[in-house]
């Protein structure tokens, strides 16, 4: 695999990144991913679309051929 998420659905439909993780039953936002959450330890958490910072996350609607990146930092 080459690591491509493709949204399929069977009308138009702008879809989120909240929708991909609520989908697999993941807890995402500007705190974390899953279990990488940023908590009182001094974690750090960031993401990247097509090579620029980007606050968004959950909110962040999917455009096609994007490339986002999550970053989780002890």
């Amino acid at each position: 695999s080459n690591g491509d998420i493709t949204f399929q659905w069977n009308a138009p439909r702008t879809f989120t990144l909240q929708d991909f993780f609520n989908h697999w039953g993941v807890n995402f936002g500007s705190s974390g991913v899953g279990q990488f959450q940023t908590g009182a330890f001094g974690h750090t958490f960031s993401m990247t679309v097509n090579g620029v910072d980007n606050s968004q996350f959950g909110s962040y609607q999917v455009q096609n051929g994007d490339a986002i990146v999550l970053t989780w930092t002890q």
